[in-house]
């Protein structure tokens, strides 16, 4: 999420009615959800585009704040990313990067590996992306590298609450376990649906763990 005036959350509230906010994603279904929520909030300074982050065209100093969440640990050249969305904040602007803490999902994350496992083995993960840049100090070192000064880095405990065991699946579907939902054939991900579902009613799993690492750096004006 890029944005073109004042520092904040994203929207009117952040930059003024005469800011604008821009985002980027590289999957369309993502865009989609964005765009209807800035309708449903009547954000019309909000433009949502598709495309790869790491090839934005735009220019260098351009944004007030540039935002990356939950995605740097998806790049093979997680310095090589950080140092270009730092080049695109302008003096006396910021870039604010956010990871999710250890143990994400637990401890529905397990059972979904395992069923997953048991299924089809060649897909199974016994390290996820963000397991990479998981504390305070590897998204310190992280911005080091990158050659972004000062950072300030925090964690924070988080859980997320399900109503029923079954949510998990709608987790599965809107984050990056979805890739391996989607290269399980039909009946393959039916089975392991039911399977991990069962196992989660079974343990009566409601709650998930969610802890989050946010870093922030502000250019010198």
């Amino acid at each position: 999420m890029l944005r073109g005036r004042r520092v904040g959350d994203p929207g009117r509230p952040a930059v003024g009615a005469a800011g604008r906010v821009l985002g980027i994603d590289i999957a369309p279904p993502m865009l989609e959800l964005a765009r209807a929520r800035a309708t449903d909030e009547g954000l019309a300074n909000v433009e949502f585009r598709l495309g790869d982050a790491t090839r934005t065209g735009l220019p260098d100093a351009g944004f007030g704040a540039v935002v990356c969440v939950f995605g740097v640990f998806f790049l093979p050249d997680m310095p090589a990313f950080v140092r270009r969305m730092w080049r695109l904040v302008r003096p006396g602007g910021m870039l604010a990067v956010t990871t999710w803490g250890p143990g994400l999902f637990e401890p529905a994350n397990g059972h979904f590996w395992r069923c997953v496992g048991e299924e089809e083995p060649a897909l199974f993960k016994a390290f996820n992306p963000w397991d990479e840049i998981t504390t305070p100090e590897a998204l310190t070192g992280l911005f080091s590298r990158a050659g972004v000064p000062g950072p300030a880095v925090v964690a924070q405990e988080g859980r997320h609450h399900l109503d029923h065991p079954d949510q998990f699946w709608d987790v599965v579907l809107g984050t990056g376990y979805r890739a391996t939902a989607d290269a399980l054939g039909p009946g393959s991900r039916d089975r392991v649906r039911a399977r991990l579902l069962a196992e989660l009613r079974a343990a009566d799993v409601t709650t998930l763990r969610t802890d989050v690492v946010f870093g922030t750096a502000r250019r010198p004006g």
